[in-house]
């Protein structure tokens, strides 16, 4: 019971804090709500139409993954499963939150009754994973591609691969490492170690088919591309001043700062971010322009919703039933 409690009032101090940012942003004029009024039909036919496109293409990737771990759920189910987890990463401070729910909705399903939970949690990590690079390295081609615009050094640029690349290198060495014997065998370890070996052998990526890997970068880098294409069309419609290839290198550190654990969907988080990273690239407008993009972005969140209420509906009559019978 404590611990609900703590948790409650946890999330209760994070919508304070969402709130507030919101509310410091609109006090100070970096928000202004009329802005909202500048969205035509045809623009938001487009903006829709990216946004759902993205969850199509993650369920298509995530279903891939799964199926490699010979774990098979129907494209539609990881479509209802992802949009659920859009709606509670909208709904509670962090993106981890809807894959912590996502997992838990996957594991109930009848279609994984017969998987291990490390093959299926090693699977959605995975998925995480691959989208976090494709993020990543998005950003950083349109970084390079416009570094004289942004005004980034070579040197700039020399050290942000190396580091992506050399992160990168250091998940896969640490994957790899289930293939090395462990010095733990007849130890009180010994359960852990063989409990992490298989994990990592499920993280492997080498343990995926090729053609699945590459499908599935590139399915997140469309995903990436189509988010951009929503903040872009916004700042365009807004007269931010950033071309495209600026509005995409910047764009990366935006979704990584409002995925941070601080207020529920980075309420607050993510405007202020893209203000600032739109200020620090001579452009303008930048948190009414997450703003108006946001509503679009997390619009599958509004079909998880449902979804996750008739689930929690269907499974309270099936309890109720049992109990009636027991």
């Amino acid at each position: 019971m404590r611990k609900i409690i703590l948790r409650s009032i946890s999330v209760l101090l994070r919508y304070g804090i969402g709130i507030g940012l919101i509310a410091y942003l609109y006090k100070t004029k970096q928000i202004d709500f009329k802005v909202l009024q500048t969205i035509d039909i045809q623009t938001a036919c487009i903006a829709l139409i990216l946004s759902f496109s993205q969850l199509f293409l993650s369920a298509w990737r995530v279903k891939m993954l799964l199926a490699s771990q010979q774990i098979f759920v129907g494209f539609w189910r990881c479509t209802i499963y992802n949009a659920i987890g859009i709606f509670y990463s909208t709904l509670l401070p962090g993106a981890m939150s809807g894959d912590a729910l996502r997992a838990y909705y996957f594991w109930q399903c009848k279609q994984t009754s017969n998987c291990t939970k490390s093959s299926l949690i090693a699977a959605l990590v995975t998925d995480r994973l691959i989208g976090t690079v494709a993020l990543l390295f998005v950003g950083l081609v349109a970084a390079t591609v416009s570094a004289k615009t942004m005004g980034l050094s070579s040197q700039s640029l020399i050290l942000l691969w190396v580091a992506f690349v050399g992160g990168l290198g250091v998940y896969l060495l640490i994957c790899r490492s289930h293939q090395y014997r462990w010095k733990t065998t007849g130890t009180r370890f010994a359960f852990i170690a063989d409990a992490s070996k298989r994990f990592l052998a499920a993280l492997d990526l080498s343990a995926y088919p090729p053609l699945v890997l590459w499908s599935s970068v590139l399915f997140s880098a469309l995903i990436q591309i189509s988010s951009v294409l929503v903040i872009f069309l916004f700042a365009v419609r807004l007269g931010s001043g950033l071309d495209f290839g600026p509005v995409m290198a910047v764009s990366s550190i935006g979704f990584l700062v409002n995925a941070l654990p601080i207020s529920p969907g980075g309420l607050g988080v993510g405007e202020g971010s893209f203000d600032f990273l739109f200020g620090m690239l001579g452009g303008k407008y930048g948190s009414n322009v997450f703003l108006i993009s946001r509503i679009f972005l997390f619009a599958p969140a509004i079909l998880g919703a449902i979804f996750a209420v008739q689930l929690l509906g269907s499974r309270s009559k099936a309890s109720h039933l049992q109990q009636s019978v027991t």
